[in-house]
């Protein structure tokens, strides 16, 4: 799918707003929320172990044209893929997860871990898989974009 949108892309001519030769590109989004505990070790000293309720952000790309009757994918189907990964870390220590062992269970190592099972999840859709975010609060986030 990355090959077909980044050749869409180069071939695409300049968008006119409503024109036949216009090439759309649509995003589909949803978003689950995990209640995680974890600790982080810096400078050779172990913080505390403490909560964090993180926004997971997953959102998906296709170009127009491959809708198949009008629906390029249905939520829920995005969805309950997403969750059953979240599932695994919801109410856990980070720590004590196979996915972290011997890693510093941060936001940053949790987002690539993420990105990488929810890729793998959502393969056979006719969707691309654009970006997970983990919005560790209102204010701060990591976000991980293929390119």
């Amino acid at each position: 799918m990355d090959a077909v949108l980044h050749k869409a892309r180069e071939q695409a001519p300049p968008l006119q707003a409503g024109g036949p030769e216009t090439r759309l590109l649509m995003e589909l989004g949803v978003d689950v929320f995990v209640n995680i505990r974890h600790y982080v070790e810096i400078g050779g000293r172990t913080g505390p172990l403490h909560d964090h309720s993180w926004r997971i952000e997953v959102v998906c790309q296709a170009l127009r044209g491959d809708l198949h009757e009008d629906v390029l994918v249905e939520f829920a189907v995005v969805r309950e893929r997403v969750q059953a990964i979240a599932r695994a870390w919801d109410g856990q220590v980070l720590n004590d997860l196979p996915a972290f062992r011997g890693v510093q269970p941060t936001v940053e190592n949790a987002a690539l871990r993420l990105h990488r099972a929810v890729r793998q999840a959502l393969a056979g859709l006719p969707v691309r898989l654009a970006s997970v975010t983990i919005w560790e609060n209102p204010t701060h986030f990591v976000r991980l974009s293929e390119c």
